[in-house]
């Protein structure tokens, strides 16, 4: 084939080889000349076929851009040489720009043996000691001349490609093959942009699935952690805030420092249960908003098998997630800690990558169950670097086809899970993510016949709280496939010993209806409002609880289930701890925010507080009534010193 291609094609692909093979040179140098630790020759493979795939993303780019503009005869430098200077010039910028990077990565590696990322943009806010750093540190004679003369010889090396092939005679090719292998070229750089064959491009996070830290910064390349963490590099917390606030940190955790060193290790205190569960199953329920479900008084009575589960469990009523969006619940279920980037996710932060999460303390395997892809918002990183002995199962690893863009159904998915359950021999924990309950609200065909749907006219929908048809036969058949799940689950021997637990990754805003009051609609809370329930019926007694509380306080109330002492730094707490109950519950609040509009706030069991970051535009309203809520300047006060003191810890 290569006999085939044009003088023009085989200088691009020249030029890119030349490329590759510096950037795989550049990771076989970090490991020699840092000395990393040895890796078996399964994992050194892996790294190198996935840093590959990482350097011809950015090879392909340069080459791509220069594969477009010389399929133009007029800028074709082999018809037209003035065109050439063009195309070197812009080689040359392309070899600085990387040249630049790779000096600065080795630099970083060194120091925090760490990829360079975008906060290194934060060192030129300090440029004067940044530089004497940089001095009194580095070689930076040799640095800044690597930084000049390598653009330099491999642009001319370049040149040297182009004369060697402009001065070979190659046979005349008709149009129509020319055109055919250019289409086909064409496709290749496409897809080496894009990096893999899947519904997600080729993410940083697909290099945490490695399960070696060190393993998958080599993989990496300077460039995709420099560009995968630019949007996050002003992301951060106002120190003095934190300092200043401290003393309500330690009061409302009830951290004992008396340094005030801002340590927030705290112990979690387990519950009064006398069996402790072997295994525990969280199910996060797509868009589960409360007020749609039978819990609710939903006169629709959508979710009524859920609403039977809830009396034979521990629910409480008033849970809010602190976010609006699926891979934000994810992270706080897990991580105890609210997602406050402005931006993204902190998912798809590599920044933030690095998490302690409680369930590593609980010494159990661990399973993760999503229809879908795990590279959607990069959540992949998060779970595969940071949950010990992690199985995790993807749309592909399940002997169902997927229906939709969230792949396998819910009932599929929860019923895979299920007999992999009844399999195992040792406790588990497993995390199961469903998705249904969202656009395009999929209803299988094989459930058609024992799922009935229905069709309401548009007035009572909107009563409900829901938009059309489609949502709430979708949001019917999340109870649909919890019902199917849980009653499989009974026949297995795995059930008695297990504690489930279920919680919206989010709400959804609406119409909240006649059952609350209006501050639920028009200040947005049922978007955050989902239940929270802790069913084990032969562990726990069943309970309602009105206090509010948060998806952050599912890991630390799940330790304490399961009698786990375990120091951690997270946002939440352990409800059912004999000590929490026992004070005073009616104090509590919880924290959220709209990242969106930027705008962040705290609900407690009477009212909802709320403003803009950095803007001084209070919206407040009571959430138990109608009735208008008066705030003296030191409610006021109070109220705002709640709400940055834990946006600033978060």
């Amino acid at each position: 084939m290569i006999f085939l291609l044009s003088k023009r094609v085989k200088w691009i692909l020249s030029n890119a080889l030349l490329l590759l093979v510096l950037m795989t040179f550049t990771r076989i140098a970090i490991i020699i000349f840092f000395n990393i630790e040895p890796f078996s020759n399964h994992l050194i493979y892996k790294i190198f076929i996935l840093g590959l795939r990482y350097d011809c993303r950015y090879i392909a780019i340069i080459s791509l851009f220069v594969f477009i503009c010389s399929s133009f005869k007029r800028f074709n430098p082999f018809y037209y040489t003035h065109s050439l200077k063009f195309y070197l010039i812009i080689y040359l910028i392309y070899c600085f720009g990387i040249c630049l990077l790779y000096v600065v990565d080795f630099t970083n590696f060194s120091y925090l043996r760490q990829r360079v990322n975008a906060q290194i943009l934060n060192y030129l806010d300090d440029a004067k000691i940044s530089l004497s750093m940089l001095q009194e540190s580095y070689p930076v004679f040799w640095m800044i001349s690597a930084i000049v003369i390598i653009p330099i010889i491999l642009t001319w090396i370049f040149y040297i490609f182009f004369k060697k092939i402009n001065n070979t005679k190659i046979k005349p090719i008709s149009k129509k093959k020319i055109m055919v292998f250019n289409f086909i070229i064409w496709i290749i750089f496409i897809f080496l942009i894009y990096g893999k064959i899947d519904q997600y491009p080729l993410r940083w996070s697909d290099a945490f699935s490695l399960g070696n830290n060190t393993a998958s910064t080599i993989a990496l390349n300077p460039m995709q952690s420099f560009f995968s963490t630019l949007g996050f590099r002003q992301a951060s917390f106002d120190l003095k805030k934190v300092q200043d606030n401290y003393p309500y940190y330690k009061e409302i955790f009830a951290i004992t420092d008396k340094n005030n060193s801002l340590n927030f290790i705290r112990q979690t205190d387990t519950c009064n249960n006398n069996i402790i569960p072997k295994n525990v199953v969280i199910v996060l329920c797509e868009s589960f908003s409360y007020y749609k479900s039978s819990l609710g008084n939903n006169q629709i009575n959508s979710t009524p098998y859920f609403k039977n589960l809830s009396n034979q469990g521990i629910l409480f009523n008033r849970c809010f997630t602190p976010h609006i969006g699926t891979a934000r619940g994810v992270w706080a279920t897990l991580t105890s800690i609210p997602d406050v980037q402005l931006f993204k996710t902190a998912t798809r932060n590599p920044a933030a990558v690095n998490q302690n999460l409680i369930l590593n303390s609980f010494d159990k395997n661990n399973f993760y169950f999503i229809g879908g892809s795990a590279s959607w918002a990069n959540i992949r990183g998060l779970l595969t670097n940071n949950i010990k002995n992690l199985q995790l199962y993807e749309g592909k690893d399940f002997n169902h086809p997927s229906e939709d863009v969230w792949g396998i159904s819910d009932k599929n998915l929860l019923l895979e899970a299920n007999s992999i359950f009844a399999k195992q021999k040792n406790p588990f924990f497993a995390m199961i993510q469903t998705a249904n309950n969202h656009r395009p609200y999929t209803i299988p065909a094989e459930d058609k016949n024992n799922f009935k749907l229905l069709e309401l006219d548009k007035q009572t929908l909107q009563e409900n709280g829901y938009a059309t048809n489609e949502e709430l036969n979708a949001f019917r058949y999340l109870d649909f496939c919890v019902e199917q799940f849980m009653e499989a689950a009974k026949k297995e021997k795995y059930f008695d010993e297990t504690l489930f637990v279920f919680v919206g990754d989010h709400g959804i805003a609406g119409n909240a209806g006649k059952n609350y009051p209006n501050a639920w609609t028009e200040g947005g809370l049922s978007a955050y409002h989902v239940p929270l329930l802790f069913y084990a019926p032969k562990i726990l007694k069943p309970q309602q609880y009105e206090f509010v509380c948060s998806q952050l306080d599912i890991m630390p109330t799940i330790a304490g289930i399961l009698h786990k002492n375990i120091l951690f730094k997270g946002l939440g707490k352990n409800l059912l701890s004999t000590s929490f109950l026992q004070n005073d519950t009616s104090n509590n609040l919880t924290f959220f925010i709209d990242n969106d509009i930027k705008q962040i706030g705290i609900i407690s069991n009477q009212l909802y507080y709320k403003f803009r970051i950095n803007d001084p535009k209070i919206e407040v309203g009571s959430i138990i009534n109608n009735n208008p809520i008066l705030m003296t300047d030191t409610l006021h006060k109070n109220y705002t010193l709640k709400t940055q003191t834990l946006y600033e810890l978060a």
